[in-house]
């Protein structure tokens, strides 16, 4: 039986540090409400994973994630959903730039073209992309969509796609570019693009044959700047520029040159009032007439409609006299009917609707439920329950959902009670509305008071212990030492503050307090930094970071060991044996080292400024190896590092590696003590170094020259030991391949490289696991799995592919912590099927499986803050009842 086979207890929740739920649940923001089936699709960001691809059959049952396909908070952020057959399609990310990770997306993330049945076995890439979308549209069967290679991620291709991976191919590659504007007209699609000339314009293709170019051009006094592409009819309409500096107008076309013309001037030549250009907005048709919003000197910005005629294109209504006008916007079409939303009394917005004449432009809502009712959300269905819904805020009410047929009588409330949640109009399908509310609900109403029911509560809203920035563990002497941030309402006429507040866990319920407080909700000191010392835990205080500060961990009695005169902003300690060495600052160049064994009589000066350095120096890199305490300093007169150690004596404290003479500009990135050597890297101007030295000055010495520019930043500096071998982890941003490097101080080189796209990483998380090195890595291709190496090429790949398929198991690598000193590695990933969770490995694919699940399902309780004391795990793990809390694994 392998190490990663060996049966553990149960995990269990330790305790529910910080009850009740936030102010406000998670924005959620449902969007891109799509039917396939009996169900209806569509995104949300629940505040545990992310924006992701969610269903609902309207039913609370049936409101579920159908699959976490970037795992972790990010999301994989799906858009551009088209049903085609029987068959979801939609564009998602499956990798996130490691230098630039976010929700929002970086230039450097991977995404796809995906499919899905609807279930999380049933969703599979079709092709690898590198960026999202501009659009994704189907026509008999066949998708269309703009979208970047992965290699090229600034330039929008033209694809089409069957609907599998072999029948989805990029058109013309290295011929044709596009932008976002599409449309339709009979069995052409119109999009604006450029050819290999770069020669821009309106252009149109059937998919199969290379795009002809209908208006624009090198020289052509056709349009520019398209956009709003919209077919009406047997003619496209769309807003352009007839020249790159002018204001758009609105054109026309039959699909050939001579029929592309400019169809009226509402915003003339001569005017140089281009500011409101941009309001001009999208079209919306119904039936023969498209209606839009467009400004013009006389009634300002109203809404406007066309039948595709000169004499056709008119204003509908002048809402609000003036050059401003109304602002219209918002125009949606139900069953005939336009909608739209105004500013008619140039402060508050009301929803609107139209036949189409001064006469028929009427208010429809807020209507009769009070004079000071503020419109907060609205929606007119197209295929959800008819008439006009909208949220409102009055005084005595606070917020309630509404729903009118534009007349007093028929103007009635479609919740029972009035809430303080906010309500958020978000979609609509087969006869159901969908809305939610700042409470973290997701709601579904047929119109009727007794057809409005919650589908789910997201629970993210609630507080938990581990849900701020601030949280940091340590263990001391068998005991757990926690921070986390704690909200304190001191009542009026005092604001709301947060704190740092200090807890510690024996491993049981009973156990666990909080430490380091006067009274409830006073606090002696805010730790940073924790550090525990010879029984003490020593930390800086968040609140001024000028004192560092130890507490006797069996008294709790807590006296200030030095001062910091400028401050510390970084990690300030490094434990070698029964010591602790730092940096005090007493200006920007002048700089102390220190010691303490964490007491105040124990706590002196180890050295100041060395003779030789008149304007002072700045150690850094502080890095215990054995009895001795290897850093960097830097010469400020001569503005170049050197590499220095030090026994804990100013007579001990020698510079073993000078650059004096060398470039102008010198600087250590990294030390790493391997085996009998301590490694450090060096920047020298444009070279990029590694050195060795056997601890004394003459047996410091150069080991070869590193590639890879990426490495420049000290914090990007991934390395592991593994026995006399130093790994590093070397990336790039000027084209050079990611790759794992090695080094014995006598040979040197590439373990295994991979090929450089824009959108891999060097490998991440390298850990020693006995006499190989484990590690997180992405081909760019696919998303993070685990890998393992040898030190030879031949040894070195994935451990095991936790999710098969493009999606990767963790979005962010997170940390591989040994349960002992053999192992098993725990770690927190996902296989697509179980949520974020924890797992386990020895190193092996057979070693590799679940260790625990916490919440099963497809939901994730994404493990994290790791720490191994004695016996126990200790971990925070999100569940819908608690929120973010510590729990403990029994290791035996």
């Amino acid at each position: 039986m392998t190490e990663a086979e060996v049966p553990l207890a149960a995990p269990f929740l330790l305790k529910d540090v910080v009850q009740g739920l936030t102010r406000e649940g998670p924005r959620m923001g449902p969007t891109d409400f799509v039917e396939l089936g009996t169900a209806r699709y569509f995104t949300m960001d629940d505040g545990i994973h992310g924006r992701e691809l969610w269903k609902t059959d309207g039913t609370p049952e049936g409101t579920s994630l159908v699959t976490d396909l970037l795992p972790g908070s990010l999301g994989s952020k799906p858009g551009s959903l088209v049903r085609m057959g029987d068959r979801l399609y939609f564009v998602a990310r499956t990798l996130v730039d490691p230098s630039d990770p976010g929700k929002y997306g970086a230039a450097g993330d991977l995404y796809g073209l995906w499919r899905t049945d609807g279930t999380a076995q049933g969703t599979e890439r079709l092709a690898a992309l590198g960026n999202s979308a501009l659009f994704l549209t189907e026509h008999q069967g066949v998708l269309y969509f703009a979208a970047p290679t992965v290699d090229d991620f600034y330039r929008f291709k033209l694809w089409r796609s069957d609907g599998t991976p072999e029948g989805t191919r990029m058109l013309w590659p290295d011929a044709f570019s596009v932008g976002s504007a599409h449309a339709w007209l009979g069995d052409s699609l119109y999009v604006v693009g450029s050819d290999a000339t770069n020669e821009g314009g309106l252009w149109k293709t059937d998919g199969t044959r290379f795009p002809v170019r209908v208006a624009g051009g090198a020289g052509a006094q056709g349009p520019s700047d398209v956009r709003n592409l919209t077919a009406l009819g047997d003619r496209l309409l769309f807003w352009a520029r007839s020249t790159p500096d002018g204001a758009p107008f609105l054109w026309t076309s039959d699909g050939t040159p001579g029929g592309t013309a400019v169809l009226k001037l509402i915003l003339p030549d001569t005017s140089s009032d281009t500011r409101y250009a941009s309001y001009s907005s999208p079209f919306v048709v119904a039936g023969d007439t498209a209606f839009f919003s467009a400004w013009d000197s006389e009634g300002g910005q109203e809404l406007w409609r066309t039948d595709g005629t000169a004499e056709g294109t008119v204003r509908v209504a002048d809402i609000r006299p003036g050059i401003a006008g109304s602002l219209v916007s918002r125009i949606t079409v139900q069953e005939g009917t336009v909608y739209f939303q105004a500013l008619a009394d140039g402060l508050n917005h009301s929803v609107w609707r139209s036949d189409g004449t001064a006469e028929g432009t009427v208010r429809v809502a807020p209507f009769q439920v009070g004079e000071e009712a503020q419109l907060r959300s609205w929606a007119a269905p197209r295929t959800g329950p008819q008439g006009v819904f909208f949220s409102v805020w009055t005084q005595a009410d606070g917020n309630r959902l509404w729903r009118t047929d534009g007349t007093a009588p028929g103007t009635v409330p479609v919740t029972a009670e009035p809430t303080l949640a906010n309500i958020d109009l978000v979609g609509g399908g087969a006869g159901q509305l969908y809305f939610t509310s700042t409470k973290g609900t997701l709601w579904s109403t047929d119109g009727t008071p007794d057809g409005t029911r919650a589908l789910r509560k997201f629970d993210a809203a609630l507080a938990g212990a581990f849900d701020g920035d601030w949280n940091e563990t340590v263990d001391l002497g068998g005991t757990l030492y926690f921070t986390l941030p704690q909200v304190i309402e001191p009542g009026p006429p005092y604001r709301m503050e947060t704190v740092i507040a200090l807890w510690r866990t024996d491993g049981t319920p009973g156990g666990t307090r909080q430490v380091n407080r006067k009274a409830p909700g006073v606090f002696e000191h805010e730790p940073l930094h924790l550090t525990p010392l010879n029984g003490h835990l020593l930390f800086v205080d968040e609140r001024d970071r000028k004192t560092l500060w130890s507490m006797d961990a069996r008294t709790e009695e807590v006296r200030p060991l030095s001062d910091f005169p400028s401050g510390v902003y970084g990690p300030p300690l490094a434990v070698m044996g029964a010591q602790a060495f730092f940096v005090r600052t007493l200006s920007a160049s002048q700089q102390e080292l220190w010691k303490t064994d964490g007491t105040p009589e124990g706590t002196v000066r180890v050295m100041g400024t060395p003779p030789g350095s008149p304007r002072g120096w700045s150690p850094h890199l502080l890095t215990p190896v054995g009895e001795t305490l290897y850093f960097a300093a830097r010469d400020d007169a001569e503005l170049r590092d050197s590499l220095w150690k030090t026994d804990g004596t100013a007579a001990g404290t020698v510079r073993l590696k000078s650059f004096a003479g060398g470039p102008t500009w010198v600087d250590l990135l990294g030390i790493y003590p391997v085996g009998s050597r301590v490694y450090f890297r060096a920047r020298q101007a444009e070279s990029h170094q590694l050195w060795v030295t056997d601890g004394t000055a003459a047996g410091s010495r150069l080991v070869a020259e590193l590639s890879g520019d990426d490495l420049r930043d000290p914090s990007k500096g991934e390395w592991a030991a593994v026995g006399d071998t130093l790994y590093l982890s070397l990336g790039s941003t000027s084209g050079e391949a990611p790759t794992l490097w090695k080094t014995d101080g006598k040979t040197s080189g590439v373990v295994r490289a991979l090929p450089k796209t824009d959108v891999t990483a060097p490998p991440a998380r390298l850990t020693a696991a006995g006499n190989q090195l484990l590690f997180w890595w992405t081909d760019g291709a696919n998303g993070y799995e685990l890998w393992k190496s040898d030190g030879t090429e031949a040894g070195t790949g994935p451990v095991k592919e936790l999710r098969p398929g493009a999606a990767g198991s963790v979005a962010v690598p997170g940390p591989l912590v040994p349960l002992g000193p053999k192992g098993p590695w725990v770690f927190a990933a996902s296989d697509g099927v179980m949520g974020v969770e924890l797992w386990r490995t020895d190193g092996t694919a057979e070693g590799t499986r679940p260790l625990v699940d916490v919440l099963p399902g497809p939901l994730s309780s994404s493990p994290a803050n790791l720490k191994v004391v004695g016996d126990r795990l200790f971990f925070s793990a999100w569940t819908p009842e608690t929120g973010r809390e510590p729990w403990v694994l029994p290791l035996k």
